[in-house]
């Protein structure tokens, strides 16, 4: 949030609702809407605007199957009891 709303120079509290907003956008559908509510406006998207924007969705999405599948789970899980067990050995 606080990359789309600047921290040191604070105009009230209509930015960050603004911003919270948006990052709730972005984190819970895509850049899809974000582009949509800018056409609204009157903004003019362009090809690379609309490129980036499948792009860092594409980017997203794949981040997100990685995190949900087994492989890394199963990973953490085994670091985590390898953690545990190194620290019974250590206590007295």
């Amino acid at each position: 949030m606080w990359t789309l709303a600047s921290k040191h120079i604070h105009d009230g509290t209509h930015p960050i609702e603004i911003t919270t907003s948006i990052a709730v956008c972005i984190f819970t559908e895509s850049f899809i809407p974000i582009l949509k509510m800018l056409t609204r406006m009157g903004i003019k998207i362009g090809p690379e605007c609309h490129a980036f924007a499948i792009k860092r969705d594409t980017i997203r999405n794949k981040r997100s199957e990685i995190r949900a599948s087994d492989a890394p789970k199963k990973a953490r899980t085994a670091r985590l009891e390898e953690k545990i067990c190194s620290l019974r050995i250590r206590s007295p």
